[in-house]
């Protein structure tokens, strides 16, 4: 097969490109503004690959005209994790399994996601969670790779505190219980937990969801 068959081999060619021209800032003609921090980005990919920034630069926004958009409901740091994404499409998911913030970061780039309308960001976040979080956080208990209590209530206070009125099936509110109460290997030492308890106390919702989905997964066995 040749090179311009390969598709993987072309987009990761684009994505060194646009890399380049992210850290550089190559031909850059808008600017981000968030948290004191200002990045020199491209419309052309802002726009194509977020429904957030085509509104901004499109529509009949001030933006459209000062070429600089403004965040005030993120810090610099996330901001960088939606940039980053955005222009690599990609996460470095082994470089987040090496730190201790695993599950909060996937939430907040799934937040990232839903907020500034890029879906594939929300679905690389979910797929994470449901098919990656439990092996990893199971097949090496002693090692890096477990379920962190703080990092666990951490994510729970995000998913909860940014989207208290929706239901148990909303995706995130259901990616977060799949690996709190859904996961046998999980539930006990969860439950023992004194951030267990202290999320129930801070969100009703969460202590209603876990209630839910304990019953269902009764009687889900005794069907069986």
């Amino acid at each position: 097969m040749s090179h311009l068959e390969d598709t993987d081999y072309l987009e990761g060619r684009f994505s060194d490109s646009d890399h380049q021209l992210l850290i550089g800032g190559l031909l850059s003609d808008c600017e981000v503004v968030c948290d004191g921090r200002t990045w020199a980005l491209h419309k052309a990919i802002l726009g194509s690959r977020s429904a957030f920034f085509k509104k901004c630069f499109l529509d009949d926004w001030a933006e459209s005209e000062t070429h600089k958009v403004s965040v005030d409901e993120f810090n610099a740091q996330q901001m960088e994790l939606l940039i980053t994404y955005i222009y690599l499409g990609k996460i470095n998911f082994l470089d987040l399994q090496c730190r201790s913030e695993l599950l909060r970061t996937l939430v907040q780039l799934w937040i990232l996601g839903d907020y500034f309308l890029v879906p594939t960001l929300c679905q690389h976040a979910l797929d994470y969670i449901w098919d990656v979080v439990p092996c990893i956080t199971s097949s090496r208990v002693d090692g890096e790779y477990h379920l962190v209590p703080e990092d666990w209530y951490v994510a729970g206070q995000m998913v909860y505190g940014s989207f208290p009125k929706h239901t148990i099936d909303h995706d995130l509110k259901a990616a977060f219980l799949q690996v709190t109460i859904v996961q046998d290997h999980h539930r006990e030492a969860i439950l023992k937990m004194p951030e267990f308890r202290k999320l129930c106390l801070e969100y009703r919702e969460f202590s209603s969801d876990c209630m839910i989905k304990i019953a269902e997964q009764e009687i889900a066995i005794l069907d069986w």
